[in-house]
């Protein structure tokens, strides 16, 4: 039991003083991680990966409300050298004229760190089983929304003293939108910062010639995604015209994982 013993510590002490270096091309992104042998059947790995940025573009339309017109146009009507200031931008003198597109922009924010320990059921070969965990920005989208123009006419009547912030200027069924919330329509997609991983591989984060390839498959538990705005108001918003999205949010608790690394033992 001594001899097998010292053996052993001998063989544990020489595979910890391994070192692997991987690049790795996955649905998380693309990066790289640092790999230690802790014994024969055991590996740590740590890095991080960068999904490069991505975003999608929509618009809707939605009606300014009757009385919000009746106001705008009243103060348009108030004084001649209004309409001629808002001519001189370029804007429209009327309530009707006012485009109420919303252009609604959603950029992907996804990055992670990781900490992995893949465990060999045999030491002589490459498949393993990986528990860990990712680390991420719990903001996995950023949402803004726009309406330019109707801004710009708002913000010009709020200079010559008619102020639309607390007016209900958009009504819709199922939400408003006051003169305030059409100036930062921002929201995101939020998941849990820290994320459970399971999963397998085949290959060596750390390979026993100078090079390997290996190939991972699994699975972190991101939560439920949801639709969150500081402004009430315009998440009620997002949820209401953003129902597809919502429907395909609430399916992906799981985020699969799908990794091809490229590792360099160092030493």
């Amino acid at each position: 039991m001594a001899i097998g013993s010292g053996v052993f510590a001998q063989e544990t002490a020489s595979a910890s003083g391994h070192l692997g270096l991987g690049v790795e091309a996955s649905t998380t992104g693309f990066g790289f991680e640092l790999a230690a042998q802790l014994s024969s059947n055991f590996a740590l790995r740590g890095g991080i990966s960068y999904f490069p940025h991505y975003s999608y573009g929509n618009t809707f339309n939605v009606n300014l409300a009757e009385k919000a017109k009746t106001q705008i146009n009243d103060a348009i009507d108030s004084d001649p050298g209004i309409g001629l200031a808002l001519e001189q931008f370029g804007l429209p003198k009327r309530a009707e004229e006012i485009n109420t597109d919303i252009n609604v922009k959603a950029a992907l924010n996804m990055f992670n760190g990781k900490i992995l320990i893949d465990y060999y059921p045999n030491a002589q070969y490459g498949f393993h089983i990986t528990g860990g965990v990712y680390i991420g920005k719990s903001n996995l989208v950023n949402i803004n929304g726009n309406m330019d123009q109707a801004v710009q006419i708002l913000g010009a009547l709020k200079t010559l003293g008619f102020d639309f912030s607390d007016v209900p200027v958009v009504i819709e069924q199922a939400y408003q939108l006051k003169g305030k919330d059409l100036v930062n329509m921002e929201g995101a997609v939020n998941v849990t910062s820290v994320k459970p991983y399971l999963g397998i591989g085949f290959g060596r984060a750390i390979p026993k010639s100078r090079v390997g390839l290996s190939l991972d498959l699994g699975a972190f538990y991101q939560g439920t995604p949801e639709l969150v705005s500081d402004n009430k108001d315009v998440k009620q918003l997002m949820e209401a015209e953003l129902t597809g999205v919502s429907e395909v949010l609430k399916k992906l608790p799981f985020y699969p994982v799908l990794s091809i690394k490229l590792s360099v033992r160092i030493f």
